[in-house]
């Protein structure tokens, strides 16, 4: 039986490659929001990414049902954070719905008893939507900022759409 710190079982080597893949996404996205050049959407990366790192930590050193609870605060609050950031623009509001999501799947499945498989089977698309939701957003924002280098302001629903 292999172990990654004290989360053991059979067949370890798929959460090292899970674990790798989830790393790839998000260095991609930080990377692109440092590109994008948004004060908004690098605060919203780095949450994201900095919750990322402390959640594969805790989820490798406490039990499954523990971790899923404390998956729902943690989402509850960057949810509550998003929430404060979507006054003053849009694109965080998204994201607060997103986690809203996550938090009400999360106590439906406790309280059903859902296999933990598919729990965090259930969880890990949601985080993939975060993710994809975050890079599309930083590809929109680097266009748009393209297109206003070359004097061609936006004229439709994308003048507004993020802010700087």
């Amino acid at each position: 039986m292999d172990c990654i710190l004290n989360h053991c079982h059979e067949q370890i080597y798929k959460d090292y490659f899970v674990i790798g893949f989830y790393a790839f996404a998000v260095i991609t996205m930080y990377g692109l929001a440092i590109s994008a050049k948004s004060q908004t959407i690098l605060h919203a990366a780095r949450l994201i990414a900095g919750t990322w790192c402390l959640s594969i930590f805790l989820f490798n050193i406490i039990d499954a049902t523990t971790y899923l609870f404390y998956s729902i605060a943690v989402d509850l609050g960057l949810a509550f954070q998003f929430w404060r950031m979507a006054r003053f623009e849009i694109f965080p509001a998204v994201l607060c719905i997103v986690l809203l999501g996550s938090v009400l799947f999360t106590i439906f499945a406790l309280v059903v008893s859902f296999h933990l498989y598919w729990t965090f089977f259930g969880l890990n698309r949601i985080f993939e939507l975060m993710l994809l939701y975050m890079i599309g957003c930083c590809i929109f924002r680097m266009r748009t900022r393209h297109q206003k280098d070359e004097r061609k302001p936006p004229m439709d629903w994308r003048a507004s759409f993020i802010a700087t």
